[in-house]
């Protein structure tokens, strides 16, 4: 089993979470240069890119990323999922028109969360990890390592996403499906992404010391090793579409 298996297996069993300070950009320590950062800038239509990789039924999730906006977007779409047979999806979004970004989770529909941060993420690197678990209804925002908001929301429970159908980053899931087009209107994300990773185990005991403690050591390891159980950045194929770019990142972790 390899020890991004383990980490998550962690996860899931607590599961995660600060026990020792995060990095900041400036004392920030050296990754292994050997990932890449994607570009999107939305001037060719819809941008984004698709992940070559076959997504199980869902119950749960956690999904981590780092983001570097280049301009404030009504709807910059980090990570979407959509199974087109039957319509359920995932979908995050992080919407900067004002000076407090919104973070928002939503599944088949449902906004399972809604949560504004204040944070600069125009032209500055950050750290993000979604988690959502629909047994309990418990879900959990991180931002650089740190819990920002965990809640629990019994009327949300039960929540399920069918297998077999498409990830995205990038772009919302209407645009790229075509339910909503979207030529040239420049929404979706305008800025790098890297480091991706998703798994589909959720976090139930997101304020539990080791829970913060693994969110912690992932938003300051950098590692492109950790990624998650059906997409990690390093090893999980993916294709880009309407013009998205891909860059070798540099190697230090939070300037990328």
């Amino acid at each position: 089993m390899s020890m991004m298996v383990v980490w998550w297996v962690l996860v899931a069993g607590l599961v995660v979470g600060t026990t020792h300070s995060r990095l900041t950009h400036r004392d920030a320590s050296t990754c292994t240069p050997t990932f890449s950062k994607v570009l999107f800038n939305q001037t060719e239509g819809s941008q984004y890119v698709q992940y070559a990789q076959h997504l199980p039924d869902m119950t749960g999730f956690t999904l981590h990323y780092w983001i570097n906006l280049l301009e404030p977007a009504n709807y910059a779409c980090p990570f979407a999922y959509y199974n087109e047979a039957d319509g359920t999806f995932i979908q995050v979004l992080v919407i900067t028109p004002l000076s407090t970004p919104s973070f928002v989770l939503q599944v088949n529909g449902v906004i399972v969360s809604l949560v504004q941060h204040k944070v600069k993420l125009v032209g500055e690197w950050h750290h993000v990890l979604h988690s959502w678990h629909s047994g309990t209804g418990r879900w959990s925002l991180y931002v650089d390592g740190r819990l920002v908001q965990s809640e629990t929301d019994e009327r949300k429970r039960g929540l399920a996403v069918s297998g077999g159908g498409r990830a995205f980053s990038g772009q919302r899931h209407e645009i790229i499906t075509g339910k909503y087009p979207c030529d040239g209107c420049g929404h979706g994300l305008h800025g790098w992404l890297t480091l991706l990773g998703f798994d589909t185990h959720g976090i139930q005991r997101a304020n539990y010391w080791m829970t913060r403690m693994m969110v912690s050591v992932v938003a300051d390891g950098c590692s492109p090793e950790v990624g998650g159980d059906v997409i990690n950045w390093k090893n999980t194929p993916r294709r880009g579409y309407g013009g998205a770019m891909e860059a070798p990142a540099n190697s230090t972790c939070g300037a990328f």
